[in-house]
């Protein structure tokens, strides 16, 4: 069994402040789950990272934790967002500011729910 791993990620966003927590968990979950003893993680830039990259899986994922994923950006930049927990369109902007730079804070009409949503990361902008 390899006693040592090199991991590269590719973060959501370059500056954000949990990177050190994301990879202090990636080395802690390597030792545990396959007893390797030294593990190297290094975060990249290239290729950028794209919100159009969350698999299907990974927007199921984020629609269970109350989170909407971003919907794909159009070219002329506009987005719109269903809220995760109906499925509904009748959603408001409450603060374009969230808990992360990553994510904004809305309203949905329809079941009466604030949630926070992915902003799309495009590297179209």
């Amino acid at each position: 069994q390899e006693d040592s791993i090199y991991i590269q990620v590719l973060p959501t966003f370059s500056g954000c402040p949990a990177l050190e927590i994301i990879k202090s968990n990636i080395i802690q979950a390597m030792k545990n789950a396959h007893s390797i003893e030294h593990v190297q993680v290094e975060f990249i830039t290239s290729p950028p990272w794209t919100s159009d990259r969350i698999t299907e899986k990974g927007r199921q994922n984020l629609k269970k934790f109350g989170i909407s994923p971003p919907s794909h950006m159009k070219e002329d930049g506009s987005w719109h967002i269903d809220c995760p927990y109906c499925g509904s369109t009748y959603v408001t902007m409450e603060n374009i500011f969230g808990p992360t730079a990553c994510r904004s804070i809305l309203y949905c009409k329809s079941c009466k729910n604030p949630f926070e949503a992915m902003k799309p990361m495009s590297t179209l902008l």
